[in-house]
């Protein structure tokens, strides 16, 4: 492990710092009042230790919670059905986003990593004018257009995905990247 002097320096990171506990910076000696985020300098020898606006792994435990029950997500979770992916896709799951209650990104194997189609999990048919919960494939044609089924028609989600990606192909060296919806 790496040795680093921090007198004279500030502390970039916040660091999160709990009361109760004698911390030792330095060789001085200090404790907080309050389990929260601090930023730590040291100048001319002595320890400045400063709250940060960042809230706590509770505070935001706490929030994630109230909007999971909200969003009635476990029950979302539960009744999702299962997709089988063809041999050869590789898949990454990212957090849902800008209204979507789920994304993936599904690329073949053989192609660069930004060239990838992005695939969305409406719900609560927030985002689009479908009538039901739904998925949504971007890009999906030359115009950039976008495809969208219903929830549990996996077997069309399946193809639509599969068209998106040969007509990815034709196209290789623009992916969705920031675009993506």
């Amino acid at each position: 492990m790496e040795n680093k002097d921090l007198t004279d320096k500030e502390i970039q990171v916040p660091i999160f710092l709990m009361p109760g506990v004698k911390y030792n910076l330095k060789g001085d000696w200090f404790t907080v009042s309050k389990a929260m985020y601090y930023r730590v300098a040291f100048k001319e020898g002595a320890v400045f230790v400063t709250p940060t606006p960042q809230r706590s792994h509770v505070e935001h435990y706490l929030e994630r919670g109230r909007i999971e029950e909200q969003e009635n997500w476990r029950q979302i979770w539960i009744s999702n059905p299962f997709l089988k992916f063809p041999p050869g896709w590789e898949i990454s799951i990212g957090p849902p986003f800008s209204g979507a209650t789920a994304r993936f990104r599904v690329r073949r194997e053989t192609t660069p990593v930004d060239n990838f189609v992005s695939v969305y999990l409406d719900h609560y048919d927030r985002l689009g004018c479908f009538g039901s919960p739904y998925w949504e494939v971007y890009p999906y044609s030359e115009d950039d257009s976008i495809a969208r089924c219903d929830i549990n028609e996996t077997t069309e989600l399946i193809e639509l995905i599969g068209t998106a990606l040969e007509y990815l192909e034709k196209r290789p060296s623009k992916g969705p990247g920031s675009e993506t919806p």
